[in-house]
């Protein structure tokens, strides 16, 4: 019974010496050549980090790399950045998003899509906004009109009467009525042929530099007003017309004593005193809508001193003259007098002489540079036309050649030659 307690012991205690010995895997150090060991699975193994500075490896750093061996690492794939491709049009900035490898484009103004890639149409159509308003771009191409003061509807095109003192138009013959002092009175900015407080006293003196052109300024008794006397080779109210010049002015539009100015293609009036229209053909105090302005169907009402179409469906305008169904040609594109002729879901522009463009917006002929240089170059009144590299002379009736020096009983002859 002794001896068989004493066996329980000494096995106890060698089992206590054996795990005491193996308290630090690491302790002695395994790793030879200096590596450096590090306890693995709760101390029951080990790794070595071998030195870098020497060619060894193995478990314990002790077997010597050859020149030939070939280490494998991993290795890191980068993934490029979706923006390396600049994918946003038109200056669009690209922004890499924060949840995932894919970009996001942030537009300017004027452009919209996933890329930027759709253009709004506040750009190319700044026309949408009529009578002055400024087209504001949305999203997703839509578009707004800020309107002036004067006008609202979505495209600004409904005209707003005036309202306040200036409402009932006191100031006569083309002035300009300015409101004072909160409506309280009014002042009347005249024309230079024109004076007193309401402008409607003609002057019988003229104004320095009233007709332009060499034209001779004298009152007219009868007509009691100013009027210019023009030379041969000029017309119009101030002679401010070459005679011979292509315009809409030429068969005299404008009713009622009213002033006439070339506009493109077309014309605009300037009406004097109490009349108004697009070519002055009615009176303020007379009721706007007997003279029928409501073109293609419109029912027109007066207010106050003027008038509101209510246009049939399919037309818009402040006359009812603007045809919806006409595609693309419906906001007037073509610039500068051109005609606008719609094919599928675009346009083309027929630009008048003088211009080109896909819009007409490009003047290809401007004064002042040949025809500066040699003002006498059309002869016999001609009218000169010329860009830098080539001239026109626009001869009067009765005359042609290439710089109207000839007399001819035919019809207008135009030339065009290098210089």
């Amino acid at each position: 019974m002794l001896c068989r307690l004493e066996f329980v012991v000494l096995v106890v205690l060698l089992t206590i010496s054996i795990v005491s010995g193996q308290g630090d895997i690491c302790n002695p150090n395994p790793c030879l050549n200096n590596g450096r060991c590090i306890a693995l699975n709760g101390n029951i193994d080990f790794y070595c980090v071998c030195p870098t500075d020497i060619p060894v490896g193995g478990k314990r750093c002790d077997q010597l790399l050859l020149e030939t061996t070939t280490t494998y690492r991993p290795t890191t794939l980068v993934t490029p950045s979706p923006c390396a491709s600049y994918p946003c049009l038109n200056n669009g900035v690209c922004t890499v998003s924060q949840f995932g490898n894919t970009y996001t484009c942030t537009c300017g103004a004027y452009f919209y899509g996933v890329r930027c890639e759709h253009q709004n149409r506040c750009s190319y159509q700044p026309e949408l906004c009529q009578n002055g308003a400024t087209c504001v771009p949305g999203i997703d191409g839509a578009y707004s009109c800020r309107c002036t003061s004067s006008y609202s509807g979505a495209n600004c095109q409904q005209f707003n009467p005036p309202t306040g003192i200036c409402s009932s138009m006191p100031c006569k013959n083309g002035a300009t009525c300015v409101a004072l002092n909160n409506n309280a009175n009014y002042h009347c900015t005249c024309p230079a042929a024109y004076t007193g407080s309401t402008c409607s006293n003609p002057k019988t003196t003229c104004p320095e530099d009233y007709c332009t052109n060499n034209g001779q300024c004298t009152f007219d008794y009868t007509l009691n007003r100013l009027r210019c006397a023009c030379p041969g080779t000029f017309s119009g109210q101030f002679c401010e017309i070459p005679i011979g010049q292509s315009n809409a002015c030429s068969s005299f539009p404008c009713f009622n004593n009213g002033s006439c100015t070339p506009a493109g293609g077309s014309f605009l009036c300037t009406c004097k005193g109490t009349y108004l229209g697009n070519q002055c053909q009615f009176r303020y105090d007379t009721k706007p809508c007997s003279s029928s302005p409501c073109k293609n169907g419109g029912i027109c009402t007066n207010v106050g001193s003027g008038y509101q179409c209510q246009c049939s469906p399919g037309f818009q305008g402040t006359t009812c003259e603007v045809n919806t169904n006409v595609g693309n040609c419906y906001y007037t594109p073509c610039m500068n007098g051109g005609t606008c002729i719609a094919s599928g879901n675009t346009f083309v522009c027929a630009c008048p002489f003088g211009y080109s463009g896909g819009r007409c917006e490009e003047q290809t002929l401007t004064p002042n540079r040949i025809c500066d240089r040699n003002p006498t170059l059309c002869k016999q009144g001609g009218t000169c036309i010329s860009n830098s590299t080539h001239f026109q002379c626009v001869c009067r009736p009765g005359t042609e050649g290439e710089y109207c020096e000839k007399n001819t009983t035919s019809n207008l002859n135009l030339y065009r030659y290098n210089y």
